[in-house]
């Protein structure tokens, strides 16, 4: 799953970077790219991280990732 959130994170970051007037979105994708990468690196090492990293850890993505999706919302198109 922190792979999945990774790759999904980056992509956010990418396509908010290709869109004209969108630097706030971008810089919303740079944080959430932050946070999992986190995540990531914590998965990747020889010893699987403690219960309650994984849940803060993924509690701070998620209500991260529904600030982003509101403030993405709001902006007119």
């Amino acid at each position: 799953i922190s792979n999945t959130l990774y790759s999904r994170s980056v992509e956010l970051r990418n396509y908010s970077n290709t869109l004209p007037n969108n630097q706030e979105a971008g810089k919303l994708g740079d944080l959430l790219v932050d946070m999992t990468t986190g995540l990531q690196k914590a998965y990747s090492d020889d010893t699987p991280p403690s219960k309650a990293f994984c849940e803060l850890k993924l509690k701070n993505v998620e209500e991260s990732a529904k600030k982003i999706q509101t403030v993405i919302a709001r902006k007119p198109r």
